[in-house]
């Protein structure tokens, strides 16, 4: 697992994901903590950490451990290994196919409608999978 040293993150960074990682620690101990998430939901949450604890947490309640989804499976460390995973393990890209880009905000973000005929209980983990991946895909341009 990288720390925070093995980041391409600046100081501001660093001290923003420092807070996040000893706030959730204070909060559940002895919490196994995942780096990558812990360093997105910072950045996506503009290093407000308050903000990025509380989405981490939710986060983890609402996806990670209710649908059983590993972490290590959503190709976070951006290696060919790791993304090429994602499509082997699971059948989720009939998932994406209910995503419909739809313009930009003010800022210039993507907005995405979602479209879909439903989904049976038996494909709630991988289209949930399928959403995760594309939420981190979604914010991971964080200059937008």
């Amino acid at each position: 697992m990288a720390s925070f040293a093995d980041t391409a993150l600046t100081n501001e960074e660093i001290d923003a994901c420092k807070e996040v990682h000893a706030t959730l620690m204070s909060q559940m101990p002895p919490l196994v903590i995942d780096l990558r998430i812990l360093i997105a939901c910072t950045l996506i949450q503009k290093c407000r950490p308050a903000k990025a604890v509380s989405v981490y947490n939710k986060f983890f309640t609402k996806v990670i451990d209710l649908y059983k989804i590993d972490p290590n499976n959503l190709g976070m460390d951006g290696s060919p290994t790791s993304v090429s995973a994602i499509w082997e393990k699971q059948e989720i890209t009939k998932f994406f196919r209910a995503y419909r880009l739809c313009g930009r905000d003010e800022n210039s973000a993507s907005i995405s409608w979602i479209a879909g005929n439903g989904i049976e209980i038996h494909e709630e983990k991988q289209a949930i999978h399928a959403s995760t991946l594309f939420y981190f895909a979604n914010y991971g341009d964080l200059n937008r």
